[in-house]
């Protein structure tokens, strides 16, 4: 979808419709990208972490809402296990897959259709839908649901540009894709990936083994 696919989102949000926002295909970074987005989220990094605003449910919500819009399958299943256990039901989560607006609370949809909004049109401005959040939240959360869509899409395009140093291992390289660019952003992207794959074996009660060997498996085709 471009950014005129999204003018009807906010009405759309309003009346309770269901509406799917994907990117045609994952996207990745190069490490000069990854350099402009990082300063961006770094603006954004002590209110972010400071906030109240947002309920850890929401932003649950809004991150697997977000790594759908991107396509990290990394961090789909991490803010997918991350959700549920701030409490969101598995037909939630379901909701949000598919773009099912009739699950949630008229201002809990909103937000999310937001965010994907952003992530999905490289954070050019969404005025209709930022005005109904506005509307449901105030300026400070509306601003928060924008950090952390902002934060989950970093996250996402570097879990992206590591599924193509995977395909580059497995023989099928993406088609303009930089190895060097492919290592630099992996390698910010591992440093995080460790971690969060521990937690996540925790929440799941997975051995960090079955953790770890989802993380490396081979990704599929880019379509």
């Amino acid at each position: 979808m471009g950014v005129h696919s999204f003018a009807g989102a906010g009405a759309a949000a309003s009346a309770g419709r269901s509406i799917l926002m994907r990117v045609e295909s994952p996207r990745t970074f190069t490490a000069l990208e990854l350099r402009a987005y990082a300063r961006r989220v770094a603006k954004d990094r002590v209110p972010l972490r400071a906030a109240a605003g947002l309920s850890p449910r929401l932003r649950e919500q809004i991150r697997y809402g977000v790594s759908l819009t991107n396509r990290c399958r990394h961090c789909q299943l991490a803010h997918e296990t991350c959700a549920l256990h701030t409490g969101a039901r598995p037909a939630e989560l379901a909701a949000v897959v598919g773009g099912a607006a009739t699950a949630f609370e008229p201002a809990v949809w909103t937000a999310i259709l937001y965010a994907q909004a952003l992530a999905a049109n490289d954070f050019e401005p969404q005025p209709v839908l930022e005005a109904a959040t506005r509307r449901y939240f105030g300026a400070t959360e509306t601003h928060l649901v924008e950090a952390t869509a902002l934060e989950m899409t970093v996250a996402n395009r570097c879990g992206n540009t590591f599924d193509a140093l995977l395909r580059r291992v497995h023989g099928s390289p993406d088609p303009g894709s930089s190895l060097l660019d492919e290592l630099v952003v992996s390698g910010v992207f591992l440093v995080g990936a460790f971690t969060s794959a521990v937690r996540i074996a925790v929440l799941r009660r997975e051995s960090p083994h079955h953790v770890f060997a989802a993380l490396f498996s081979r990704p599929g085709a880019v379509s």
